[in-house]
């Protein structure tokens, strides 16, 4: 997960990607998620450039069975690989985006 402030939109957002280590120099492009408060969007990061968003935005909190397919492949795949995040809590609205922007201690212990 990438936690910035730049965008062409201002204000803050959590970017969620999968580790690009993995799949090496195959994830030179991935997916991925952003969320700002109230909203995500997909993006897609093409090698060391900045991440661009894919299509409309989505309401948080999201019912999952009204978003497009890919979008739906998108978080299964991020859960997939990092059971412990908490994309899904957010998009669901179970953890508000000001929570998960601030740093965790599981997180800080972790070096994430």
């Amino acid at each position: 997960m990438n936690k910035t402030t730049k965008d062409s939109h201002p204000g803050l957002f959590l970017d969620y990607f999968m580790q690009g280590g993995r799949y090496g120099r195959l994830m030179e492009s991935r997916f991925g998620i952003r969320v700002r408060d109230g909203a995500f969007w997909a993006v897609i990061k093409l090698a060391d450039k900045s991440p661009t968003v894919l299509g409309k935005a989505h309401p948080i909190p999201v019912a999952l069975e009204t978003l497009p397919q890919f979008v739906r492949n998108l978080i299964d795949d991020h859960m997939q690989e990092h059971p412990t995040c908490d994309l899904m809590e957010v998009l669901t609205g179970q953890k508000s985006f000001p929570a998960a922007f601030r740093p965790s201690a599981k997180a800080q212990g972790s070096g994430a």
